[in-house]
């Protein structure tokens, strides 16, 4: 599941065809774009809203994700396939440079929108 874009706010809709999807296919769908909405209703220091995706050409937000957001979508598939709570886990990836604070609030977003979808 994607997110919404700064410039057209439309989580509520998109993953509720990602979940009608998931359902006629019989497949899980991984709520990345849900774990967005969460990081950015509850961001940690005073981030502003669309900082996973913000740029230093866009700021404000952008269409791809940035490290941040990168990280949230690790932690959200590697949660929905293994059904494990990540717990913060650090993991080696180029630029991957967020703190172990940060790395354990995106697994705990994560973790929250992907546990009630497990079987």
């Amino acid at each position: 599941m994607t997110w919404d874009f700064r410039w057209r706010p439309f989580i509520a809709e998109l993953a509720a065809s990602y979940d009608e999807i998931g359902r006629e296919l019989g497949i899980p769908v991984i709520p990345a774009g849900l774990v967005y909405r969460d990081c950015n209703l509850a961001p940690p220091h005073g981030e502003t809203p669309f900082w996973l995706t913000a740029s230093p050409e866009h700021p404000e937000g952008d269409l791809h994700e940035n490290e941040k957001g990168t990280a949230v979508n690790t932690y959200a598939t590697f949660a929905m396939l293994t059904g494990r709570n990540p717990l913060g886990r650090n993991f080696a990836a180029p630029g991957q440079t967020n703190d172990a604070t940060l790395l354990r609030y995106f697994s705990d977003m994560a973790w929250a929108e992907v546990s009630p979808r497990l079987r």
